[in-house]
């Protein structure tokens, strides 16, 4: 049979595997077997985005290479979400590389192999991709992007459908590194003062609902004076910001209660897709770390009574 015959059955039956999974997510599908490689797969599944970043930056022959791959495939609409400054830093080919490699691992790595919080290495710098399963298996997702389909076998490895572009900033690196931004300095020395630093650059996965800057500067005057070098109320605000585990977006659910390492219990709320917590808007969601996730609020949560102003 040639070549040409081949890829035309492989490309056939991919597009009727696309047309079975529209429909519902399908996170524990069975194995899907198809013939025909990776960047075969990706294309015929409709992804020309991926592939054509794949191509532009050399990595389908990578993934034509030696050895085996499972890739977290984003769909065309993930890259069209992307924010305008994030579409134009694909223009740099480094960046697209990088940014790809993280959305791939080596192995064949299935859904039924997939633990909560168990973390692959990206062929990016081995940067940590980790994965979350909530709602009892539900939602599954790696590194904040919820995969849509699973488990489609090609030839030389297996592709999961996620619907967001996996980002991972090796420069920040863990939670603490990443309170080093510029538009955190009021947590980051509020880590540092509170004695919480080991905590957030350790391997155990936190979540943190991280205020920016103008969040404390809309504080009351005499709640800034009272946290001023108290480093038992510092400590006690910086805890009430953090969450043990992984909680990305993609994973919260109406009324779902988190409890803070202050004790508190932070409630989410889910209105047409926009998520709130404790009524606090995030900002910047799922910012992902390599040992759990930032999102960014503009709202302090202080702890009741903690800092009452006077009045």
């Amino acid at each position: 049979m040639s070549g040409q015959r081949v890829e035309r059955m492989v490309v056939l039956s991919l597009v009727l595997l696309v047309m079975r999974l529209t429909g519902a997510h399908d996170v524990t599908s069975p194995v899907r077997r198809v013939t025909g490689d990776i960047v075969t797969s990706a294309r015929a599944l409709g992804a020309t985005k991926f592939v054509s970043y794949l191509v532009a930056t050399g990595l389908d022959k990578t993934l034509a290479g030696p050895g085996t791959f499972t890739v977290f495939l984003p769909t065309n609409d993930a890259f069209g979400n992307l924010s305008d400054d994030m579409k134009n830093n694909f223009n740099d080919t480094e960046f697209a590389r990088s940014t790809l490699l993280y959305h791939m691992t080596s192995g064949r790595h299935y859904m039924s192999d997939f633990q909560d919080e168990d973390v692959l290495i990206s062929l990016d710098q081995d940067l940590p991709i980790r994965i979350n399963i909530y709602r009892g298996g539900e939602v599954l997702t790696a590194s904040g992007s919820a995969v849509v389909h699973s488990n489609i076998n090609a030839s030389n490895g297996v592709l999961h459908v996620v619907d967001r572009v996996m980002v991972m900033t090796p420069e920040f690196g863990s939670v603490a590194g990443l309170l080093g931004f510029p538009i955190f300095r009021y947590m980051y020395y509020g880590m540092i003062d509170g004695n919480m630093t080991g905590l957030l650059s350790g391997d155990d996965p936190v979540t943190v609902f991280a205020p920016n800057d103008a969040a404390f500067q809309n504080l009351k005057p005499d709640q800034m004076k009272k946290l001023y070098k108290n480093a038992t109320a510092i400590r006690r605000m910086v805890r009430n910001h953090i969450v043990r585990g992984t909680f990305f977006t993609a994973g919260m659910y109406v009324g779902e209660p988190l409890t803070t390492l202050d004790g508190q219990t932070l409630h989410v709320t889910v209105d047409k897709g926009n998520i709130t917590v404790d009524d606090a808007a995030l900002v910047i969601p799922d910012w992902t770390c390599t040992n759990g996730v930032v999102h960014v609020t503009a709202t302090v949560f202080m702890p009741p009574g903690l800092l009452e102003s006077d009045r």
